[in-house]
């Protein structure tokens, strides 16, 4: 999957581009909006529910993270229980880019 294409599938699952936006009449606006887009939680819930990211299970090596109950996805986080499937691939991001890879190559990487 393409940014682009992430993008699209987050407006059919409810995200809405704001108005400034709506015109990338430079680059460095262009690549201003894409790191504004990719660090907006919405865009990550509305990316999930078009993609179908509550269906998934997340396992860990450790043992330690993921139930599912058939109500959603929950994962555990230092003790505390999320059922948003959405930001465990928020969090795989952050992580992809702090390990020094690049959005286009995360995006690429999911199986979607």
């Amino acid at each position: 999957m393409t940014i682009q294409q992430a993008i699209e599938k987050a407006m059919g699952g409810g995200w809405k581009k704001p108005e400034h936006m709506e015109s990338f009449k430079t680059k460095f606006l262009a690549e201003t909006f894409i790191y504004e887009i990719l660090f907006d939680r919405i865009f990550w819930k509305s990316l999930g529910k078009e993609i179908g990211w509550d269906n998934h299970v997340f396992l860990y090596n450790d043992g330690s993270c993921v139930r599912c109950n058939g109500k959603g996805i929950y994962e555990f986080i230092n003790g505390k229980e999320n059922n948003d499937s959405w930001r465990v691939y928020w969090h795989r991001f952050i992580d992809f880019l702090a390990d020094g890879k690049s959005i286009e190559d995360y995006f690429a990487s999911l199986d979607v």
